[in-house]
Parts: C-alpha cells; sequence; structure tokens
C-alpha cells in the first residue's frame, strides 16, 4: 500500500510541475525519470532488466499496429 501511495503521488506532483512549467510539453520525460528513479527500489531484478521504459515506446506500439495493454493486463516484451 505504501509503495502504491508513494507511486501515486509521485506522478501526480510530476503532472502538476509539467502542468506549471510547460503545459505538460515534457510529462512523457518527466515521467520517464521518475520511473527510473522509483522502479530499481519496487521491481526485482530480472524484471527490471526486461522494461523498456522509454518516451517514445507508446508511439512506436501504436505505429506497428499492436495495441496498448489493458488496465490489469500484462504486456509482453518484445
Amino acid at each position: 500500500m505504501e509503495t502504491a501511495e508513494l507511486l501515486v503521488a509521485s506522478f501526480s506532483g510530476v503532472q502538476l510541475l509539467s502542468q506549471v512549467r510547460c503545459q505538460r510539453q515534457d510529462l512523457e520525460h518527466r515521467v520517464v525519470v521518475l520511473l527510473h528513479h522509483l522502479l530499481p527500489g519496487v521491481a526485482v531484478p530480472a524484471v527490471l532488466a526486461r522494461l523498456e521504459i522509454t518516451r517514445d515506446r507508446a508511439g512506436r506500439l501504436l505505429a506497428e499496429g499492436r495495441p496498448l495493454p489493458l488496465e490489469g493486463q500484462v504486456a509482453e516484451a518484445g
């Protein structure tokens, strides 16, 4: 529960800061930075090594015609 609250609060802060500073123009970058800092503390190393945390991942998946995972689904690495 504490980890979830930390992630939600951090994400909310990132969104707020991005909105105030530049109308969310840098939101993707800020989220990537947040995840790079938080995930090593919660993900096991084997999973962490397989994660692709980049600004352009969602755009590339959409361009390839691959659907984004729905809530509750786990995305396959690739």
